[in-house]
């Protein structure tokens, strides 16, 4: 009948504006997300060229900043690596190539040395990164622990970034969920908008 075919129609309009709306949404999200990494790129970038700019103009001479400037430059370029590393890691997830190597790992060991690794940067806000409650035992997942490494890392990583200094607080949390677990990590910081 005319009114089924119209309500069907109907649907079909609600469907196709729904779609519509989802799309711009990710193309807003994917517009941020280029801004984002360009910003993130153009830092050390610049810096290493004011850095190599310097020596150029005399400063290898310097035996006070040469060397300085050259640790300096390496540590920059180093983290144009692992940004482009990260984008790899996004291309290849958004195309299904990400092979994911599932192993059993105690991740509370894993944890403790992440937060080993981020303490100095920690102490030097003077921002206080702990745990939910003593987690006295192994907690064994399987996983892709290099893929959780980086996740956790960059989420701490974030949090002291972002947090506030003296009074930043950086809680990681584990929660048994039957056939899964959930990792928490909060922090009081100011939040993402």
């Amino acid at each position: 009948s005319i009114e089924s075919v119209h309500q069907e129609v109907l649907v079909w309009s609600e469907e196709q504006d729904k779609e519509i709306s989802e799309l711009k949404k990710l193309e807003k999200f994917r517009k941020e997300f280029i801004g984002n990494i360009s910003h993130e790129l153009k830092t050390p970038l610049f810096t290493i060229l004011g850095y190599i700019s310097t020596l150029i103009e005399g400063g290898i001479e310097d035996a006070s900043i040469n060397k300085k400037y050259l640790e300096r430059s390496e540590k920059n370029l180093n983290r144009l690596i692992a940004i482009v590393n990260e984008l790899e890691t996004i291309g290849q997830l958004e195309s299904g190539e990400l092979r994911l190597e599932m192993k059993k790992f105690n991740i509370k060991e894993l944890t403790d040395e992440i937060i080993e690794s981020f303490e100095m940067k920690a102490e030097k806000k003077n921002m206080k990164l702990y745990y939910s409650k003593n987690y006295d035992r192994p907690i064994y997942v399987v996983a892709d622990k290099s893929q959780i490494t980086k996740l956790i890392s960059n989420l701490l990583g974030n949090a002291i970034k972002y947090g506030y200094v003296n009074t930043g607080k950086i809680k990681i949390s584990f929660f048994d969920m039957d056939k899964n677990l959930l990792v928490e990590i909060t922090d009081n910081g100011p939040g993402i908008s």
